[in-house]
């Protein structure tokens, strides 16, 4: 689990929110150079890169953590995933189309059988 391609390093087994996770944000941000972070937060003023050119926050929810996975695995087959959550070799408006198909419900099962899915 220690590649740089393994998408799910640092996340809680669960898929979800925990208690510790409750709903929050997931977030893409592109920064000078054409990098981009592909986030979750639990408050939009937190953990986002400081100097983004362009940044598309969720509506927040329950599922940030299979969201943040679904944007992660897009930018994977597409691009490269590297440590600190920065990926390179696909663009801010290809995953932020599809990060704008996400659910947002609060139901994680359901959310999870949509990105499954998806």
């Amino acid at each position: 689990m220690g590649s740089t391609h393994d998408i799910h390093t640092g996340w809680p087994q669960q898929g979800f929110s925990t208690p510790e996770w409750p709903l929050g944000y997931v977030y893409v941000a592109e920064i000078p150079g054409s990098h981009i972070r592909i986030g979750r937060t639990r408050t939009p003023d937190r953990n986002i890169p400081p100097a983004f050119t362009r940044l598309w926050i969720s509506p927040p929810h329950l599922a940030t953590v299979a969201n943040e996975c679904v944007l992660r695995d897009l930018a994977r087959r597409k691009g490269q995933v590297h440590p600190g959550h920065w990926v390179t070799g696909i663009d801010f408006d290809t995953l932020v189309a599809r990060a704008r198909t996400l659910n947002f419900g609060t139901d994680p099962i359901t959310h999870l059988l949509t990105a499954v899915a998806s």
